[in-house]
């Protein structure tokens, strides 16, 4: 096993390698927006409509025809952008989307070098990232998760860049970038602040963290200050990005609630009782509240069942697909099925990975480990507990466990004598 060490070794450490890769990454996720035809529909067809609506100059409305915040405007303004610059298409959501996870695989190249000063490290999440089959395939669908992640990356790494310097404007930017991602997922709105608590509780680097915290809030703050005010002269009322919040918590805490999305007699009664979204909005998480009080056992016997559906697979982009997917398409159907497995299989092999690296954290806390990826981990699956949990929102998540996961395939390189004598620096990466 040391010859094959030394050669993997030196692919990593190759000028090539990082070229590339993203070279591969990108024919790979184009081979895939091109050869599979299928038609958009459910959640992705209703956001490639309001993109084109804003794009038309229309604003944001409704299937209706009538100005909404049901939904968060981040991800169809953005789309709105694309198709007004290039043409209002599903290829161009599709590009859009491949220009993104090309800024994931960098982003996160760069926040494992900022975090654990390994090259090699960094070089095995680009390999990771540019080929993770799931994630290839979700390119091709016209959903909130690729942004989401990509402006949360890209935030977290000017953060963690910035907290060591502590620039005001760049700190306050930092703080826009987060507040374009609560654009497109109010799940955000905490994250930044989590990640400063990290650093600080790391005693590492000396933060000033009331100034970091003041900044980073007003830059988020001054994100949402637009959206803010156009909701409350439609609604008359404060609403905090969208008027799905309220609804999402009741479906996970009702009933009929199994943990997952559920659509129900008893939410269809809920949706019918105003017209207005706003008050809707309100009425459904105060009766979801109403419900948890008086029911706490039952909310809790959910929350393992919950966190279960948030891991358990990494395929649901795939079905998200062959909805839309022709009948008469039989070999890409055959394909689609076939990629489930494979999906399933490396999602299931970073976890384990994943898993190996907190063994080694818990059992040697001596070695030099960020606590900040495991920080994101955990705030973004608390999130999700109270609501309802799919496959599809644990996708931002992904790129941090193909960090941690990164550390043990890393020292493992290391265990030939070889490699470590001709490499003296990867045995001082990981010292």
């Amino acid at each position: 096993m040391k010859q094959p060490k030394l050669y993997l070794y030196a692919v990593l450490q190759s000028p090539y390698f990082l070229p590339v890769c993203l070279f591969l990454a990108v024919l790979i996720r184009l081979l895939v927006i091109y050869l599979i035809q299928y038609e958009v529909t459910e959640d992705a067809l209703w956001y490639y409509k309001r993109g084109v609506e804003i794009a038309a100059g229309q604003g944001y409305l409704n299937t209706d025809g009538a100005p909404t915040a049901f939904w968060p405007v981040g991800y169809p303004a953005l789309l709105g952008l694309s198709f007004r610059l290039f043409g209002a298409s599903v290829r161009t959501g599709q590009w859009l989307n491949l220009g993104m996870y090309m800024g994931i695989i960098i982003c996160a190249y760069y926040i494992c070098r900022e975090l654990f000063q390994s090259e090699t490290m960094s070089r095995i999440v680009v390999l990771i990232l540019a080929f993770y089959p799931h994630h290839i395939l979700y390119t091709a669908l016209l959903l909130t998760e690729i942004c989401f992640t990509f402006l949360i990356l890209l935030g977290s790494l000017l953060l963690i860049k910035q907290l060591k310097k502590g620039a005001p404007l760049t700190l306050y930017l930092t703080g826009l970038v987060f507040g374009a991602a609560v654009l497109v997922k109010p799940q955000a709105i905490l994250l930044p602040f989590v990640i400063v608590l990290a650093h600080c509780l790391m005693r590492r680097w000396r933060v000033k963290l009331a100034l970091s915290t003041l900044l980073i809030g007003l830059g988020i703050t001054s994100a949402l200050i637009p959206w803010t005010i156009r909701n409350y002269q439609l609604f008359h009322t404060f609403i905090f990005v969208s008027t799905n919040g309220g609804i999402n918590l009741l479906i996970g805490n009702h009933p009929e609630a199994n943990g997952r999305y559920r659509w129900d007699d008893y939410l269809e009664q809920v949706w019918t009782h105003s017209d207005n979204e706003s008050v809707r909005d309100v009425e459904a998480r105060q009766l979801a509240i109403r419900y948890i009080r008086e029911h706490p056992r039952q909310t809790l016997q959910l929350l393992p069942l919950k966190l279960f559906y948030l891991y358990r697979f990494d395929t649901q982009g795939i079905d998200l697909i062959l909805a839309g997917v022709k009948n008469e398409s039989t070999h890409i159907r055959q394909f689609l099925w076939a990629m489930k497995f494979v999906c399933q299989a490396y999602y299931m092999a970073v976890m384990a990975t994943f898993g190996l690296a907190m063994l080694t954290f818990f059992q040697n806390r001596a070695q030099r480990w960020s606590t900040i990826g495991l920080g994101v981990i955990l705030y973004f699956t608390a999130v999700y507990l109270p609501f309802f949990a799919e496959g599809r929102y644990q996708i931002q998540t992904i790129p941090w466990v193909v960090i941690y996961a990164a550390a043990p395939l890393a020292a493992w390189l290391t265990t030939s004598q070889r490699t470590m004598a001709l490499y003296p620096q990867m045995a001082n990466e990981l010292a």
